[in-house]
């Protein structure tokens, strides 16, 4: 079951048929569960939209989600690769993009995957420098299937609170009671100061 992640700019419900279709058209069948959100939300943008992913350089990033529609912008036949320009053979179908021109795919690579294929990120401007993959785009593996990656979507999170939010609660404890103890034992100091002025 998916998660109800809400949708910001409403544009209606699609036929699954237009969306069945396309997928014929690639030769591919994409999971039902995708073809009934879609189908009630076309070119969704998530008002829960973030998502993880380890880049690169393996580091934890954030980024965000909208899912092209069939009938509404942005489209879906804008997600796929460049004609002429596809690095896998049209096994890697978008359905969605970030705002950074990445694009989210249905990774049908595997010729045992029917209609739950695993979800990557394509970067669209990185490229693998050595193997049997040099010269194409960098994919990054984002989940096992589509329910699973849209049940992984949350609101935005600062990671280094979460990272660092046990640490840092200690140190500002431990700040807090020593500017306590600071400031009791300087008003003690000018009591005593005021108490030998007096006197």
């Amino acid at each position: 079951m998916l998660q109800d992640i809400g949708d910001q700019y409403p544009n209606g419900a699609i036929n699954k048929e237009i969306i069945k279709n396309f997928a014929a058209t690639l030769e591919v069948t994409f999971p039902p569960e995708y073809v009934e959100l879609i189908s009630q939300h076309d070119g969704i943008y998530p008002e829960i939209s973030n998502f993880d992913y380890v880049d690169t350089d393996g580091e934890l990033n954030i980024s965000t989600v909208e899912l092209g529609g069939y009938l509404h912008e942005p489209r879906i036949e804008g997600m796929q690769f460049p004609e002429g320009a596809d690095d896998y053979d049209g096994k890697l179908i978008g359905f969605g993009a970030t705002p950074s021109g990445n694009f989210i795919c249905f990774d049908y690579r595997f010729p045992w995957i029917k209609d739950q294929p695993k979800i990557v990120l394509v970067l669209h401007d990185e490229f693998y420098d050595f193997g049997m993959n040099e010269g194409k785009r960098k994919i990054l593996y984002l989940a096992d299937n589509f329910v699973h990656f849209i049940n992984s979507l949350h609101e935005f999170i600062e990671y280094w609170l979460l990272l660092f939010g046990k640490a840092s609660q200690r140190c500002m404890l431990c700040y807090y009671t020593l500017l306590k103890k600071y400031t009791e034992t300087s008003l003690k100091q000018v009591g005593t100061l005021q108490t030998r002025m007096i006197l």
